[in-house]
């Protein structure tokens, strides 16, 4: 049963204002990489300087924006956090939309676009209702506070940064797609960059050089055969088994030439009982394998990124 003040926050919200902003956003180009979120930051915080909103934009790296925006309450010792990122993946190839990426189409009753579900429609939406508080006046006991982020698809520094920052709540809300579902759990990641070594000849005489990629053909075997392995291992209950995926490969650089190096990148999911150490380490005892087997086969294996896995309990509060 809704109360009074509840009903009248809900009678007040039109679905229209919230596609018409959710659209708006997704026009808006914010891809990353190579990084652009800076118009759409533009974009948010003069609009949320027109509801009254004590509004701070700044740059953690150059060009790469966070907003961050107050709404005071009765009491400061408490705050509630609405966070989303600006930042989306790529369009890839163009041919393969059924609409323009930034077109913000609207078909049977569904928002189509680029970030449009992640996660421009639930920045629009907690915006909204953050307005209709303001505007009904409710005293809200304790702030509350939008923190909009950059470079979430890449780093996650923005959100980071913010915390360097000192801004801190009581419980914060991260509008990520979840089917409306509350999502307590989440897989971090650990992501490396795995480089294979040959040696250069000219592709008339193969058999002079040693081919960087067919070294890496066997690491990727092994590492699919890894991935396809933790399907049947003990899975989390909320987050089910860590995933090892292959996303980028780069070798060679002309095709009448036997290739002396080959990179790919990994991402490994992990799950709230692991670490990156510890992935490296498995990796390397497999690579370890192939080098046992195949003595021309040399690899170099670094870590570039990771984020923790994160937990939070169903009794909390």
């Amino acid at each position: 049963m809704l109360s009074e003040l509840e009903s009248s926050i809900i009678g007040k919200f039109s679905s229209n204002e919230v596609i018409s902003m959710a659209r708006k956003m997704v026009q808006i180009d914010s891809q990353n990489p190579p990084g652009n979120e800076k118009v759409l930051a533009d974009y948010m915080a003069n609009l949320l300087k027109g509801f009254g909103l004590e509004v701070m934009e700044y740059d953690f790296k150059p060009n790469r924006p966070n907003v961050v925006a107050l709404h005071k309450g009765r009491v400061s010792n408490r705050a509630l956090i609405f966070n989303g990122h600006l930042d989306t993946v790529p369009f890839g190839d163009l041919s393969k939309w059924s609409v323009h990426p930034l077109e913000g189409a609207i078909r049977n009753g569904r928002l189509y676009g680029r970030g449009s579900a992640d996660m421009k429609s639930s920045i629009a939406a907690f915006v909204c209702a953050l307005k209709h508080l303001i505007d009904l006046g409710v005293d809200v006991n304790g702030n509350v506070l939008v923190a909009l982020t950059s470079d979430e698809e890449d780093s996650c520094v923005g959100a980071g940064d913010i915390l360097k920052k000192g801004y801190s709540g009581s419980a914060c809300i991260v509008g990520e797609p979840s089917r409306l579902q509350v999502v307590v759990a989440h897989k971090g990641f650990a992501r490396f960059r795995l480089t294979t070594f040959g040696k250069l000849a000219h592709a008339s005489a193969p058999d002079e050089g040693k081919n960087a990629i067919y070294k890496m053909a066997k690491a990727i075997i092994k590492l699919e055969q890894i991935g396809g392995g933790y399907k049947n291992l003990k899975a989390h209950p909320l987050l089910g088994s860590p995933t090892l995926s292959v996303g980028v490969i780069k070798g060679g650089f002309k095709d009448n030439v036997v290739p002396d190096a080959c990179e790919i990148t990994v991402d490994r999911r992990l799950l709230p009982n692991e670490s990156p150490e510890g992935v490296e380490k498995e990796l390397r005892a497999e690579l370890d394998k192939i080098a046992l087997e195949d003595h021309g086969f040399e690899y170099s294996l670094s870590l570039y990124n990771s984020l923790p896995a994160s937990e939070t309990r169903t009794s909390n509060p």
